[in-house]
């Protein structure tokens, strides 16, 4: 019997041990929110960042998996056959960064051409099964902005992504698109549901091309509108849809010549937080390679580390997002952008509301989105004045709200009127409050004059999240009643 204990007791302990060592589990949730080894998450990625910032600096990885979910690269990871990801995978799991590398190979490089193979005929077998079982491994990424730039095909696309989906079904599919010339009568981001388990597009909004940098905003939603064609949103899509934002620390130069102006952390941070009012589960922001050797004299050294005011604002940016993740992951009751003016979950009104902008049209100034902890009963409110001016005695009206409540702001890095640590006053679901221009509010909305927010708790975490625990109890449990036997038996001699 004591044997028999003992060896139980050692295949468990065992078992634990071969338990840490699996392959990371990425789960996309029925609410297109994603599950990381268990941990609902509301993922902020660095886009584009991997091989150029690793060589840039000694620490660059180490950093960056202190600060972002996971790295994703569309570029250069298998341009031309070249898995240069590879020189830097032993980084990534010693660091546990959790990484996703490219999918598809190309030749020429670059090609205007759909000279893009899927996975079933490349002449070289990209991935293996180590690959896909590594700790740290998250998923497969599409070519960058496949369609724009007609590297690939839809035929290609789907036929890469049903290969890879019949060598791993667990863990998922990217593609990033450019969605400048996507259009109803042709959606091809709609589309790409078929070839691909999350979906995100380009935000560069802070580029000399627009009339007014200022209005950077606003612009953003005008990307927003050509993704979502026809009147679309991210409620038409089935998969989780994240945003790209540009982080660059100094001016950058497209193939067409356009500068992509270098970026400070207050943009970095509204432009995150616009996109959660127009539905985006995801946010990445796109680092922007050192990409030499094929576009000489245009992207050396922009990253966003090159500027290290950016670069603290980014790591900060990234602390707050955690310590709101909870929050973020709630599903949406309400919002309204441009494409979803009407909605009359919550009205914000003032006299001064709309905004007309040279070539784009009329918008309103004020974003918002509306989330709901059912198991508390708190309302989440977040709010974006996009114009540079602010707004006095703007009224906030949420729906179905009764009695007394306070609204307690939230947040780690606002300041003036958007400072976290505010209380206001709510009767019925009534509200007043002022806006400083690009003013980011986060209100908790509740029936406690105290703040319920906890950004520490352990958030979702299933039964995944604890075998090893269970696996630990019960292997030391049953040690201790094997010596505690074999020490009965030798005192009973």
């Amino acid at each position: 019997m004591i044997w028999k204990m003992l060896v139980v007791s050692c295949l468990l302990t065992l078992s634990l041990f071969s338990y840490i060592g699996m392959a990371s589990e990425i789960t996309i949730n029925p609410d297109k929110t994603i599950s990381i080894n268990g941990k609902k998450t509301f993922p902020i990625y660095t886009y584009g960042a991997t091989t150029t910032f690793a060589a840039a600096k000694n620490d660059g990885i180490l950093e960056i998996a202190q600060r972002y979910d996971f790295t994703l690269s569309g570029w250069g990871t298998y341009w031309c056959g070249n898995p240069d990801w590879r020189t830097y995978q032993e980084q990534y799991e010693k660091s546990k960064l959790p990484y996703a590398v490219q999918a598809m190979v190309c030749s020429p490089c670059p090609s205007s051409t759909n000279t893009c193979w899927p996975v079933p005929d490349q002449s070289i077998e990209p991935f293996t099964t180590a690959d896909r079982d590594a700790p740290q491994f998250f998923g497969y990424v599409h070519i960058d902005e496949p369609l724009k730039k007609r590297y690939a095909n839809y035929s290609n696309l789907k036929a890469t992504y049903n290969a890879l989906k019949k060598f791993d079904p667990d863990h998922p599919v990217i593609v990033n698109h450019n969605p400048y010339d996507n259009t109803a009568a042709n959606d091809y981001i709609f589309k790409s549901q078929d070839y691909a388990d999350i979906i995100s597009e380009d935000h560069y909004t802070i580029r000399n091309t627009y009339p007014t940098k200022e209005d950077y905003l606003y612009y953003f939603e005008v990307i927003s509108l050509r993704t979502f064609a026809g009147g679309k949103s991210v409620d038409n899509y089935t998969k989780p849809f994240w945003a790209v934002i540009q982080a660059n620390g100094k001016d950058a130069k497209d193939a067409q010549g356009s500068i992509i102006l270098k970026t400070n952390p207050d943009e970095v941070r509204l432009e995150t937080f616009n996109a959660m009012t127009i539905g985006y589960n995801g946010i990445g922001h796109w680092a922007y390679n050192s990409q030499v050797k094929k576009y000489p004299g245009r992207w050396e050294n922009v990253g966003t580390w090159t500027d290290p005011v950016l670069w603290q604002g980014v790591k900060d940016l990234y602390n707050e997002i955690k310590k709101l993740n909870d929050i973020l992951v709630l599903p949406d009751v309400g919002r309204s952008w441009y494409q979803h003016e009407n909605d009359a979950t919550v009205l914000i009104t003032h006299p001064n509301m709309n905004k007309t902008i040279s070539r784009y049209g009329t918008f309103r100034k004020i974003n918002y989105v509306l989330k709901r902890d059912a198991s508390i009963n708190i309302w989440y409110l977040i709010v974006v004045n996009k114009d540079k001016t602010s707004l006095s005695n703007v009224k906030i009206k949420v729906r179905g709200l009764t009695g007394n409540m306070t609204a307690k702001t939230l947040g780690t890095l606002g300041t003036g009127s958007g400072a976290p640590g505010r209380s206001i006053n709510v009767n019925n679901g009534l509200f007043t409050d002022s806006f400083d221009g690009y003013a980011v509010h986060i209100y908790e909305i509740s029936s406690s004059a105290v703040s319920k927010y906890n950004a520490d708790r352990p958030g979702v975490t299933p039964l995944l999240y604890y075998k090893p625990v269970v696996i630990v109890v019960i292997s030391m449990i049953l040690v201790v009643m094997v010596l505690y036997l074999i020490g009965k038996r030798m005192r009973k001699r």
